[in-house]
Order: C-alpha cells, then structure tokens, then sequence
C-alpha cells in the first residue's frame, strides 16, 4: 500500500463488505474531524459537484459530524476518503452505531488535550515574560528568552496543528478561512521571536502569541462542546424509558450507562429502557408504540421484551440485550430521524447573512489594511487590528442561532409528548391556518363498547351464534376501535368453541371489512340505519351479499383534553375541523360537544376523500390515526399522528404524539410561535454583537488576546438565550 493512497485499503471486497457497502446498497457513512459549522455543512454537501464520478447523494449532520455518502455505480471509496482528508476533514469509516460515540469522544480528548497542553506551557511562558517586562536584564533576560522560545516551540508546533491544518486545506482548496491571516501572523511572529532571541533583541512576541493559541483553541473546543450538548436529547428514544433504573439490585444508574448483560427492575407504569429478557416476575406489557396494537400482551420468564414499551401491571427483573441505538425502537429511529439542520427558510436564509457578513468583514479589513499601509505607514498596526476584526467577528453567531433555536423547540416538544419528524418542520406550523381531526380514535378515546345490538327479523338464536362467529373471524386482525369493540362484544356473547374456519376478511382502510364465507360475500361496514335514541351512536351493519343481517351501535367517549383543546386552538383563530368516516348524527352529535360548527364537521368520509379533501385544503394541520390514517396524514400540510405503530406513523406524518395526549396540538403552535420571537432576538443581538465589536477593533481598542477571549462569547449568549426561551416556553417544560 503506498503512502499516497492511504485508504486504498477501504476499496479492497473485505473492507467494502464490513461497511455493508453492495451494488443494491452504494452507500458509506464516515465520520470526520474537524466539522464546526455551517461552513463545513455546505462544502461537504457539495461532494456531488466536487467528485461526480464517485459521489451521488452526501448528507451531513451536524450535531454528529457523520457524513452519509451515496456512491455512484463506479465510485471509489478511497478517492472519496482522500479527497475529505485533503479538504482537512480527516474521514473514519463507520462500521457500528456504538463507534460514532467512541469517534466522538476521540477527537474531543485529543482536542482538550492540545488545549491542556497550551494552557499549561502558556501559563509558565507568562511568569518568564513578566519578569522581562518587570525590569529584568542582561544574562537573565537572555536565559528567560531562550526557555520561552523552548517552552513556546510544543504550543506552535504541537498545539497549534488544527489552526495550520484548517489554514493549508482552506488555501490548497482555494477558499477563505479566518485562520489564514490567524496563521501568517503565527508564523511571521515566531519567526521574528526566533530572530529576537538569537540575536538578543526585544522582538519577543512569544507570550502574546501562546496566548493566542491557548484562547483560539479553548474558545474553538467550547463551541465543539457547546454544540455536541445542544443537539444531544434528539433521539425520540430517549422519551420512552426513565432517567435512572436501579441496576444489578443496589444501585440507581443513568440508562446510558446500562451495558448488555446488566439486570434491571422496571416498576409497573414505567416503560422499558431496553431490549432485554424477563428473568424474573410476569406482567402485562404495552407495546403499542412498536406494533401499533393497544390490547396489553402477558409476557413472563424467558420472553424478550423491547425497549419503549410500557410495563402495565407488576414489577418485572430484565436482562439487557441490547441498548439505545441497538435496540429496535433505536432502529426504528435511526431510519426516520434522517433530517438536516440548514433545510428550511430561515437557515438557509442566516447562512446566507452569514456568508454576506463575512465577505463585509473582508471588505472592510482590505480598507482598514490599506489605510495603514498607504495613509499612516503603519503595517504592523494595521495588520493588528485587521487581526482582531478576524478574531472577534466570527460568522458563526449568525449560522448557530438558528439551528439551536431548532434543536431547542425540538427538545421541548419532546419533552412534552410530540416527536417530530424532522425540526425544521418547526417553520411549517408558522402557515398553518386550520387544524382538522379524525373522529374515532383520535378526538374520542378509542375505547368503544357495543351498547346493542339489533337482529333482523327472522335470525334465530343458532344464526346469531354462527353469525357472530362470522362477525369475529372477519374482525380478528382489525385494527380499528370499533372493530376491537366488536371482537370483545363477541367473545363475550359467542358460545366457547363456536368458529368458522373457512372465514377471513380483509381489513378495507377506513371502511370496515369484508370476506368470503359459503361463496358469499360478508362484510362488516358503517350504516346509516339507526333506531330511535340512538343518533349519538356510531352504527356498523353485518351484510350477508349486501343484506343487513345485524346492526351493531357503539359508543365511544370523548378524551378528556379533548374540548379544552379545540377551544384553545379556537381561541388562537384556528379553524377547527372534523373528518370522519361514520355516520353524520355521529359526526354532528361530537361536534356539538365540541362546539364545532356544524359546517365544519365532515361524515361518511373514505380515506380518499380526506385526501382529496386535504389536498383541497392547504396549510391545515390533521390530527389522525397512524395506521388508518396514513394516506391523510400524507397529504395534509402538516400531519400528526395521535396513535399507532411509530414506525408506519412517521412514514405517513410529520409529528408523532409520543402520550397521545391532544394538548400537544396546541403545544405544537405555541412552541413554534415563541421560537420564532427568540430567532428575532437573536438576531438583533447577533447585528449589536458584531457590530459594536468589530468597531472596537476597526479603532484598536480592541487588541488580539482580547478578540479571542471574546470570540466565543457572541455564541455563549446566542446559547444562553436559546435556553432562557421566553416566559411561555419556560411554562412549557
């Protein structure tokens, strides 16, 4: 392997095979070092353009630092990993969810550890210089310059390696980097120390500049940290296990920190922090979140149990198996939790204030230069206060305001039961203008009952036993409410061992089910036949070749935020809507409830018409159910999934309500409002910030040292202010 091909190796079958890398599968995931902004978001991003004959697709997330690559039929592995190490992004091939983390934690030890290392030489380095500048003189003064320059020389050359990579990758990719100027001056200032030094002369700049180095890179790994921290809670998994579990029967640990083969004990009502097997106690476990199915499953010694589920009745003793990622709802997530921090309006639009910024600043420290080069003959100030323009009116305030105010809004809504889709989604609730809901299920609490039941003329006991036999195998796999409803009604009433094999029936989404029995074709679907008193019931006709055998009418009740939360988002000038596939006095009868206008509410609706309808409808939120749902939560502006599997849910919509509970629709519009009033205020401030400061350093009162000190503030504040929020998000919490 030659040295001029370093990753050669990634091409070779054994290495493409380890990656999962196929023909059906050309895709690579690598995590890089050295990712810090924006900046690097947008050039990374631009692989296609850059290598068109390797790369196809190259996402980024920030809040990793994993670059996730498409491959072009013919694409090289190593020519793409040669090429990020030559933009001064040092690639690693990902082979395991648990070697992000450890990649991670890598580069940020390596990191701290230079910024350690410059601390501590520059800390020494400044006892030797005071005593210079205190009065000391002759041999003293020379010992001293020459253990500064030794004590400087691991600070340039060691310390000081991410300031010169980033430099020399920006220049051999012709493209601007505030370390450029940030590196001549290094080189130019320890070159002239040098000089000063062996010459025994008063050109000693090496303290100012040590320092410089320690506050450049102890400024640049709290914004590493900064931004790591801010991004991490945005795994929906998270929300689904408690903070600490007591561990092995004494003591109480964080669930990150569980490893496979721990013993845990998970107390009834507490939902499961990993996939794992029952080693002691039985229980009755939901598992909705994961297969959509609300009926509880008894689960007992030696059964698997997985991570999201909740424990419903007894104490339950779990071996690990597997843990965060690993587990199956963390794989679940890792499949749609696939967005990108710079796609919507408002980051798209600070990155390009950003980069506006930046060539202003340009601008200007090209006039401050030349002013004092040609006007006042004065090129070492000039070059000094062009210095701490560069240093103190970093873009990065602009490019991090957003994406934090993002990851922020998202945290909250966690938090508080919504997991959206992708944050950016955040912007698209600003256009909502109407909110509608699915009816069954979804505004009422999907629990319903069989009230009655009316035979027609002529069945006799015996028909309605094989009648409902019928009834139960058309029924079994629903998903339904109502066909659930009917399934309990049945067992109920059906004598024991009363079935009909032959039967199977087909779930019609949104409109009942129907099958073959004896050649003829039966179904179980919603009528408009009612008796009297019963127009608040919801009614479902058993049909043998299309003749009413049997009606069925069910009740369900409304949740109980249910009202609060129409009347709220009323109260917000929302139109509020109801589309339903039952019968209108149904439909009408919850709206009046409601107090949802009789215009507004929708019946005998299929699941094609609520499409249509939304279609029709643009910049409406609807609240439905993941499964039955699906095709309308797709074709609504906004779709929210109040219940079912997470998976088939978040394919279909944007958000998922993690409690089902409805106050979160409203939450959803308050989070959204108030994130927008602290994208404003970031603003604001990020104008005054640069302002001010880079007119502080224009008129040299503001020297270098101080500039780096500075530097980092501008995003600490941008960070604190996102964590204040507003009086309303903080209530929210």
């Amino acid at each position: 392997m030659s040295a001029a091909h370093p990753f050669q190796y990634l091409d070779e079958p054994t290495f493409r095979t380890e990656l999962g890398i196929s023909l059906t599968r050309p895709a690579v995931q690598f995590y890089l070092e050295g990712v810090h902004c924006t900046a690097c978001l947008w050039l990374i991003e631009k692989l296609p353009e850059l290598l068109p004959n390797e790369v196809a697709t190259a996402r980024l997330s920030l809040q990793s630092s994993i670059v996730d690559l498409t491959l072009t039929q013919n694409g090289s592995i190593s020519k793409v990993a040669d090429y990020l190490d030559q933009l001064g992004y040092r690639p690693h091939p990902v082979f395991s969810p648990s070697q992000k983390s450890d990649l991670s934690s890598n580069e940020s030890r390596v990191f701290l550890t230079r910024v350690a290392v410059a601390g501590a030489l520059t800390g020494n380095i400044m006892l030797f210089a005071f005593a210079i500048y205190s009065g000391a003189s002759g041999l003293i003064k020379e010992y001293f310059d020459w253990i500064t320059l030794g004590l400087a020389t691991p600070v340039f050359s060691y310390c000081a390696i991410p300031l010169y990579q980033n430099a020399w990758a920006a220049a051999r990719n012709k493209r601007w980097s505030v370390d450029i100027p940030i590196v001549i001056a290094l080189v130019a200032g320890f070159i002239t120390s040098l000089i000063s030094v062996m010459r025994g002369g008063d050109q000693n700049y090496l303290d100012s500049l040590s320092g410089l180095i320690f506050l450049l890179l102890g400024s640049r790994y709290f914004l590493m940290r900064l931004r790591t921290n801010a991004f991490e809670g945005m795994q929906i998994s998270q929300s689904f296990h408690p903070i600490k579990v007591l561990r092995n029967d004494h003591e109480y640990v964080w669930v990150k920190e569980l490893k496979v083969g721990d013993r845990i004990e998970i107390p009834p009502g507490f939902r499961i922090p990993v996939d794992g097997v029952v080693i002691r106690g039985n229980s009755q476990i939901d598992e909705s979140i994961i297969s959509g199915e609300s009926v509880l499953r008894p689960v007992d010694v030696h059964e698997d149990v997985y991570a999201g589920s909740l424990n419903a009745s007894a104490m339950l003793w779990i071996r690990v198996a597997a843990v965060g990622d690993l587990t199956r709802i963390g794989k679940i997530t890792q499949e749609i939790q696939t967005f990108q921090l710079n796609q919507n309006d408002s980051i798209r639009i600070a990155e390009r204030v950003a980069k506006l910024f930046t060539l202003s600043v340009l601008a200007w420290s090209t006039i401050v230069l030349g002013y004092f080069l040609f006007f006042q003959s004065a090129l070492q100030a000039g070059f000094e206060r062009v210095l701490s323009i560069l240093i103190v009116s970093c873009p990065c305030a602009f490019a991090l305001a957003t994406p934090l105010a993002m990851v922020r809004a998202f945290q909250i809504l966690l938090k508080r039961g919504v997991y959206l889709k992708d944050p950016n989604d955040i912007e698209k609730l600003l256009a909502i203008k109407q909110v509608a809901f699915d009816k069954t299920g979804t505004l009422t609490r999907g629990a319903s009952e069989v009230q009655h039941v009316s035979w027609m003329a002529g069945v006799t006991l015996q028909d309605q036993q094989l009648y409902l036999s019928i009834v139960r195998a058309l029924e079994a796999d629903s998903k339904h409410p109502i066909g659930r409803a009917l399934l309990r009604y049945v067992d109920e009433y059906l004598v024991a061992g009363q079935s009909v094999e032959e039967v199977k029936g087909v779930e019609i989404v949104g409109n009942g089910v129907e099958g073959m029995w004896n050649g003829q074709k039966v179904e179980v679907k919603a009528t408009s036949v009612s008796i009297e008193g019963s127009s608040q019931w919801m009614r479902s006709a058993f049909k043998i070749e299309g003749k009413i055998v049997a009606i069925f009418f069910v009740q369900d009740g409304l949740r109980p935020e249910a009202k609060s939360t129409v009347a709220q988002l009323k109260s917000s000038n929302m139109d509020v809507w109801i589309l339903s596939g039952d019968q209108g006095s149904t439909v009408n009868h919850v709206a009046r409830e409601l107090e949802v206008g009789s215009g507004f509410a929708l019946s005998s609706m299929t699941p094609e018409d609520k499409a249509a309808w939304l279609e029709n409808h643009p910049h409406t939120l609807y609240v439905g159910d993941g499964a039955n749902d699906s095709l309308a939560l797709k074709k609504a502006s906004f779709g929210v999934a109040a219940h079912g599997a997470l998976d088939i849910s978040m394919k279909a919509g944007r958000a998922y309500l993690t409690r089902g509970s409805l106050q979160a629709v409203q939450d959803l519009f308050v989070v959204a409002g108030e994130t927008r009033k602290i994208l404003l205020r970031h603003f604001i401030f990020t104008v005054f910030y640069n302002g001010s400061t880079i007119t502080l350093a224009s008129m040299g009162m503001l020297k270098p040292l101080i500039a780096a000190v500075l530097m980092p503030l501008s995003s600490l504040i941008i960070l604190i202010s996102t964590q204040i929020g507003t009086k309303r998000l903080r209530s929210l919490k």
